[in-house]
């Protein structure tokens, strides 16, 4: 019942934007994967994103990332690598997308397992944008992860932009573990 009520209020609350981090600090582990989906909205636009994920080796993972935003698609790709295991953990994003234009992702990923199959997460994501010239897109995530079953999570995430060319961001969305 706690954990319904979290998603409820969750819901409640994020209703604005579209994904960046959407992960918490953890890694696969070798061989596990999940896919994931969360709508989203951003500036007055809806989107729709799909994630796929693959444990690589102990404490490094591989995400794809497919879009549909903004009337445009979005393609990207990261390297997530375990810096800190345990409680809390650390991690490091690194990786590339397209939109509009090309782009170079780099994010910090703290999380905060606080009680039974509930964690916070927080950080440092930016993107590198080459648009004819370069802007730094720079964002504080804050995120929650609800484990409703034993393969089956609820992430919901606000991004609070940190400089101008930089946008809000709120989504959410499941993600499945296999």
């Amino acid at each position: 019942m706690k954990k319904l009520i979290s998603v409820i209020i969750c819901l409640f609350i994020i209703t604005q934007t579209f994904s960046q981090v959407f992960n918490t600090a953890s890694t696969l582990k070798k061989g596990k994967f999940s896919i994931g989906i969360n709508p989203a909205y951003y500036n007055d636009n809806f989107g729709l994103f799909l994630h796929g994920n693959a444990g690589i080796v102990s404490g490094v993972d591989l995400a794809l990332k497919y879009g549909f935003l903004d009337g445009s698609d979005y393609f990207g790709a990261d390297i997530e690598w375990a810096i800190l295991k345990g409680k809390p953990c650390f991690s490091i994003t690194t990786g590339a997308h397209t939109q509009y234009n090309f782009g170079l992702d780099l994010s910090g990923n703290l999380s905060f397992p606080i009680m039974g199959g509930i964690s916070l997460y927080t950080g440092v994501d930016t993107d590198l944008i080459f648009n004819g010239g370069t802007d730094l897109l720079l964002w504080l995530p804050f995120g929650i992860e609800l484990k409703i079953r034993k393969r089956m999570s609820f992430l919901f995430e606000a991004e609070i932009p940190v400089n101008d060319p930089a946008f809000p961001i709120i989504d959410g969305g499941v993600m499945f573990y296999f």
